[in-house]
């Protein structure tokens, strides 16, 4: 295929807005590139420029003169150190077109408009590695757990309180040991979708490590981008909340473990088709235990076939129930620049990258 095949383009935050927005039509601009979703929550980013790039699609022309897209890439703006950096947050190609170095061209097309050292990858996927290595960055790996649940037999069905029965009739016969971990650790929940000064500077107080640690205005651009959310755990709630309480899965949602009548815990809990993870946790170290029983609760309440964390002492933690039949454990990517200090070390904002949106 001839280079003049092909076709690159750049979309930038302004024309995201107006395509959204005022229903203009942008040239090479579709769901197929971003899905509306994706898209608004990116433009609502709180770091965002109108000229900003945050989109590049390549497409193949036919021909007939048709464009069909074949890679796109996003990413999107946060402060890292006091300095707007930017994360990479998504990368496609057809199948059809892989290996001709597609997937490269796009992200390198954005990589030179942030310039070098102004970028991060978020993604951690195989072949994002080898594409930042190529651009330059190193890779720093940390460990994922994955969790292959066995906890519901297939094709369950039926009404929140009749779910509940079957979960404690499970944990009555089949693992005692994890209504004791619950029943051991009396505590309530808050489901929020704001976080405030005082629950910021509990985050900022008890996070272990500061590449974990996004900005306050990212964790409620996070939270309030347009996904559906709700309350699983209605049982433990302590306040009135906006969500709703009739539905049993939700996408995103901010969750504030409280005992003894004060905050001891907060994490941010995404659901989806893939599995449902802990993607950021902060919780004073007295009342870990407690903390980690409502998220195994969780676990067990949403039931959805696969569990993931970054976080070892969790981890372990859910090892000691033997909640799950099957472990894996898989090496997640972070590319920084090079030469890059020890990860312990880093003082970054803006932790793995997006993984929401």
């Amino acid at each position: 295929m001839n280079p003049t095949d092909i076709d690159i383009k750049i979309f930038r935050a302004h024309q995201i807005r107006e395509w959204l927005n005022e229903g203009n039509e942008i040239e090479g601009l579709s769901a197929t590139i971003i899905a509306p979703t994706r898209a608004l929550a990116i433009a609502a980013n709180p770091y965002i420029q109108d000229n900003d790039p945050i989109v590049a699609a390549l497409y193949v022309i036919d021909d007939k003169g048709i464009h069909t897209p074949v890679a796109y890439t996003a990413a999107f703006p946060d402060m890292i150190n006091g300095e707007r950096k930017w994360w990479f947050s998504t990368l496609w190609c057809h199948p059809e077109h892989q290996g001709k170095g597609y997937a490269l061209a796009v992200v390198g097309t954005l990589a030179e408009e942030y310039g070098q050292g102004n970028y991060y990858d978020s993604i951690g996927a195989a072949e994002t590695v080898e594409i930042f290595r190529f651009l330059g960055l190193n890779t720093t790996y940390i460990d994922e757990y994955r969790f292959g649940s066995k906890v519901y037999p297939h094709g369950w069905r039926g009404k929140a309180n009749q779910l509940r029965q079957r979960i404690l009739a499970y944990l009555r016969t089949v693992n005692p040991n994890i209504k004791k971990a619950i029943g051991q650790n009396p505590y309530s929940l808050q489901y929020t979708h704001n976080i405030d000064d005082p629950t910021y500077q509990f985050i900022c107080q008890h996070c272990e490590h500061d590449y974990f640690k996004r900005t306050q205005p990212t964790l409620n651009w996070i939270l309030n981008h347009p996904f559906k959310q709700n309350t699983p755990l209605n049982n433990r709630v302590k306040k009135p909340n906006t969500f709703t309480d009739s539905d049993s899965r939700y996408w995103i949602s901010a969750v504030k473990v409280y005992a003894q009548q004060q905050l001891v815990g907060i994490y941010i809990l995404r659901n989806s088709d893939a599995d449902l993870s802990v993607k950021y946790l902060y919780y004073n170290p007295a009342h870990r235990e407690t903390v980690f029983a409502s998220i195994v609760e969780h676990i067990i309440r949403m039931g959805n076939p696969c569990f993931a964390t970054r976080h070892k002492a969790l981890a372990e933690y859910i090892n000691t129930l033997r909640l799950f039949s099957k472990k894996k454990t898989v090496h997640v990517s972070f590319s920084y620049p090079d030469p890059c200090p020890d990860p312990s070390a880093i003082n970054l904002q803006g932790g793995d990258g997006d993984g929401f949106v």
